[in-house]
Parts: C-alpha cells; sequence; structure tokens
C-alpha cells in the first residue's frame, strides 16, 4: 500500500511466510560455508532442496554435517528422491504433478490434462515435511539418534492419489478428467447465476445437504424426484440435473 514494490512484499508471500526468520548466505564462500556448519552445530534439523549432488559439492552434505552434529535431523527434498533411477532429474511441482497424475486427472474429460491449480503440489510436500520431521524428532528424542530423510516430491503427490489407484485394483474402474464434477459428490461445480458472468459454486455430497439445496433454491419437490433421491441416483442423472440447476 505505500507503492514500494519487491518480490516479499506481495500478499501471496506474507500469507505463506508470517513470523519467519530469513538469511542470505552464499555458501560457495569458505566464509558462508562456516557460517552455515556454526548454525547447523546450534540447529535441530536441517533442509535443504537443492538439486541431489548438490550440497556434497558444497561440502554441507549429510555426511559432513553429521560429523559437526551427530544428532542432526538432516531432510533432503527433490523431485524423484536422491539414490533413485532418475535421482538426477531436475524439476519442481508441476514436474512432480505430471508424473504423479494429478496432471492427468485435472481439466476437462475433452480437452488435454491441464496443470495443477497454483503450486498444489509443492504446497503437499511443504505439510509432509513437517510431519516426517516431527517423527523423527520423536525418534531422536526417545533414542538419542539423528537420521538422514529423503523426501521425494513425486511420492508425496502419489499418496494423494490412492482413492484412484485403489477403485482400479478393486473395481478394474479408470479415472479421468472430470471438470468440476467429483466422484463422491451432486452437483458439484460452478453454476452460472443472473446477471453478466456471475457464478455460485456448489458441492452437495450428503442427503441432509441435498435437502438444504433444495430448500435455499425454493425447489423442495426435488427432494421426492425419484431421480435425485440418493446420491447414486443423482450421479446416474447428473447432466440432467446440472441443466436444471
Amino acid at each position: 500500500k505505500d507503492g514500494i514494490i519487491s518480490p516479499n512484499r506481495s500478499g501471496f508471500f506474507s500469507h505463506q511466510n508470517a513470523s519467519k526468520y530469513s538469511v542470505t548466505i552464499n555458501l560457495k564462500t569458505n566464509a558462508g560455508k562456516d557460517l552455515a556448519l556454526k548454525l547447523i552445530r546450534w540447529a535441530d534439523v536441517v533442509v535443504e532442496n537443492t538439486t541431489p549432488g548438490v550440497m556434497k559439492k558444497l561440502g554441507l552434505d549429510y555426511d559432513t554435517v553429521k560429523t559437526v552434529n551427530p544428532q542432526i535431523i538432516y531432510l533432503s527434498s527433490s523431485v524423484q528422491g536422491q539414490f533413485g533411477p532418475h535421482h538426477t532429474s531436475t524439476g519442481f511441482g508441476q514436474s512432480a504433478a505430471a508424473l504423479g497424475s494429478c496432471t492427468h486427472l485435472t481439466g476437462w474429460p475433452d480437452r488435454i490434462p491441464a496443470p495443477c491449480h497454483g503450486a498444489y503440489v509443492d504446497y503437499i510436500t511443504a505439510r509432509w515435511m513437517p510431519i516426517i520431521i516431527l517423527a523423527a524428532l520423536d525418534y531422536r528424542r526417545r533414542t538419542g539418534k539423528g537420521q538422514y530423510i529423503d523426501n521425494s516430491i513425486l511420492e508425496n503427490v502419489a499418496y494423494f492419489f490412492a482413492l484412484p489407484v485403489m477403485d482400479y485394483v478393486v473395481n478394474n474402474r479408470i479415472w479421468n478428467r472430470a471438470g468440476n464434477r467429483y466422484e463422491y459428490a451432486c452437483p458439484h461445480g460452478a453454476f452460472r447465476c443472473q446477471g453478466n458472468d456471475r457464478w455460485v459454486a456448489i458441492t452437495v455430497s450428503t442427503d441432509e445437504e441435498w435437502r438444504a439445496l433444495c430448500t435455499v433454491t425454493g425447489h423442495t419437490e426435488w427432494q421426492h424426484d425419484t431421480r435425485f433421491t440418493s446420491l447414486k441416483a443423482r450421479k446416474q442423472n447428473e447432466d440432467e440435473f446440472d441443466e436444471m440447476l
């Protein structure tokens, strides 16, 4: 609001980094490396997300770091892990989204796959990592031992698609892009309202929500229409109901 432009002053940056402190260190200099090791001697956790092999070149890999702090918990996060057949492949969240099937299931059925919204996969990873670290801290509390953690963004993504995987294993059913629709809710989408380019997003996943929708739209007779009295029935007649709505 003061007119000063900076990448660190956006609302998005403030939302993601509230109450955090940071410092920039040039790890390619001896002074920078010494400062990093000084911080590591004091730290409980080290997290890095460089390309596999970079930290070793900098002399700050786990084997080096644990000599100055044997109880350190050291987490490396990369697209496909540190040791797998494709560990040297570089990338970021959207790369892992494509590899992990997120992109394949995003978009409309009659169009090509669409990228996930925003940095969705990066958000998934950012929430996995504290859970992993807390487990390691608990293990260290009980045993006194630090450890090295290899976190693969691709594996983080794959976990979120357990449902379509199990659906295929159990029912031999392959999921595809469904636009705004969802297998376990109906209606589920963005619907045009009166006025110029006005829309409302609606999700109904329970019978209670269905009755509430019928009431708020002024169509209580829908509650007794056999085409829509259950989720299964609504899904079978979804095209027709979406037009009515």
